[in-house]
């Protein structure tokens, strides 16, 4: 908004007062795995999004087909590798982690009711309920919308994807508009 003279909006800050109001990982986090109610479920929203030139992808999609979800073991496998195949992009690989995963470059701001609903979704779960979030007309700050757009990234992007890529673009873009107002490294 600060960056566009044009721009004509306004921040609600009624929305932003009476709201409770969550840091959000953009890349997911692997600390909260399903419990046997929700796995069949979170399977399902996942598997749409797979994208089978992604090294694995293909193999973890037919996991998906023959896991079972009531076996701990072989359903945590499972959402690790799913975890990964999501987040394939930004995960180091000499260390299997992702490098700086509460860096800003990794966070925006949401409502808790928002962050809270969607649980430990991967990036296209999360992008999807914030663009249907967005058509109902709840509010979903300006940057928090483009960075699930992909507002920085360029074209054609990953749109399954968090990118390292995408976090470096999001990141530079935050320095400039912030170092108008102070001094950013």
């Amino acid at each position: 908004m600060l960056k566009n003279d044009k721009d004509r909006s306004y921040f609600p800050f009624d929305a932003f007062k009476v709201e409770r109001w969550d840091i959000e990982h953009i890349a997911s986090l692997k600390d909260a795995i399903p419990d046997k109610t929700e796995r069949k479920q979170w399977l399902n929203d996942v598997k749409p999004y797979f994208d089978k030139n992604v090294p694995g992808g293909k193999n973890i999609l037919k996991n998906i087909d023959s896991c079972d979800i009531y076996d701990d073991t072989e359903f945590e496998r499972l959402f690790e590798q799913v975890n990964d195949h999501f987040n394939y992009k930004i995960i180091n690989q000499e260390t299997g982690v992702i490098e700086d995963i509460n860096g800003i470059s990794n966070l925006t701001l949401l409502d808790s009711f928002t962050n809270r609903s969607y649980k430990n979704a991967v990036f296209p779960i999360k992008r999807k309920t914030i663009i249907e979030r967005d058509k109902s007309g709840g509010f979903v700050p300006l940057c928090t919308k483009n960075t699930f757009l992909k507002y920085f990234s360029d074209y054609p992007p990953k749109i399954s994807f968090w990118t390292e890529d995408d976090r470096q673009k999001y990141e530079d873009d935050l320095a400039m508009v912030l170092n108008q107002y102070m001094e950013v490294e």
